[in-house]
This record gives structure tokens, sequence and C-alpha cells, in this order.
């Protein structure tokens, strides 16, 4: 036997499988929708990571250039450096230096005295020589240029120029000359050994 259904109760069924059906197509809709928004947020931090990744390799090769530059500088800077086994020793060799400077520019030392410090905490030390001079102002410009070009490197601290006779002057000058006392690693022999 067939059942029969009213013709309103087809056009009700066909109506509501037609809204649940419409429905269904809503919801899969928004659900692609909030797919496809998921995607686009999530592509968008991708995008930001990797823009900030290729940031951050950017710095790193910056950083990899100055940590470069900054040991060729550390390099020419401990090149730059009196060294020797003993400070006595060293600051020998800067007063020698000078004296071979002050006798090739002409100038007269009356004076060169070394002034040490009592700090020796770093690895780096310095020394003051103090100098009194006396020459022309051509000796003088001589020993500058001399004393410029010199390697390893003295810094002037002070300069006092004060006229003496028929164009000579007197000439107080402190150079401070830095030095590294190596580190002996060798045991060394004692007596009787």
């Amino acid at each position: 036997m067939m059942m029969f259904i009213p013709s309103q109760y087809r056009n009700r069924k066909s109506g509501i499988i037609f809204t649940v059906i419409m429905l269904g197509l809503i919801a899969c809709g928004f659900f692609l929708f909030s797919v496809y928004c998921n995607m686009e947020t999530r592509f968008a931090e991708q995008e930001q990571q990797l823009l900030l990744n290729q940031k951050s390799i950017a710095s790193l090769r910056n950083l990899r250039s100055e940590v470069r530059q900054q040991k060729q500088q550390i390099g020419y800077f401990e090149r730059a450096l009196f060294k020797g086994k003993a400070q006595d020793l060293i600051i020998s060799t800067m007063q020698i230096q000078v004296q071979s400077m002050l006798s090739a520019s002409g100038l007269e030392p009356e004076l060169l005295r070394p002034v040490v410090s009592r700090e020796t905490g770093g690895m780096i030390q310095s020394v003051v020589l103090k100098l009194r001079l006396s020459g022309t102002i051509e000796q003088f410009k001589s020993f500058l240029t001399t004393l410029y070009q010199a390697y390893p490197f003295f810094h002037i601290e002070g300069l006092t120029i004060r006229a003496f006779r028929d164009g000579q002057l007197k000439i107080y000058m402190d150079l401070r000359g830095y030095y590294q006392v190596a580190k002996d690693v060798s045991s060394t022999p004692k007596r009787g050994e």
C-alpha cells in the first residue's frame, strides 16, 4: 500500500528540506569563511615572521661585520702596544725609542723620566714619560712628525712651549706609552734545579 501524503504536507516537507539544505550550505559557507580567515591570519603571521627573520638575518650579518671590524681594530691596537716580559724592560724600550726620535730630530733632552702608576690590574698598562727639551721650532716639528708616525704609539697628555733665547724653545711634554706584559706560560727553572 502506498502511503498517501497530502500535497500541503509535501510542500511543507520540501520546504523544510530546502530550509535544512540552505542552512547547511550557510553553515558550510561560514565554516569555509572562518577557515579562510584563519588561513589569512596564519599567512599574515608567517609573512610577519618571515620579515622578522629577514631583519634578524640582516642584523646578524651587520653584527658579524661589526665583530670582524672590532677584531681588526683590536689586532691593530694590540700591535701598537709595547710588549715585553717585564715592566722595566718595556719602559727602557720606550725611553730608548723616544731618545732616538729626539736625536733624529735634533732636540736636546734635558729630562727624560718615566712616571709609573701603581695600577697593574688590567691587561693593558701605561707609563708617562716626562720630557723637558730644548731646540728650535723646526726640530720640534720634526720630532712631532716622527712621534706621530711611531709604531708603537704614544699619546701626548701635556705640552707646554716657552720661548727661551734666540729662536730656542723650552718644551715640557708628558707622553703616555701603553704596554702589555707578556704572560710567560712556560715554567721558569728555579735556582738549584
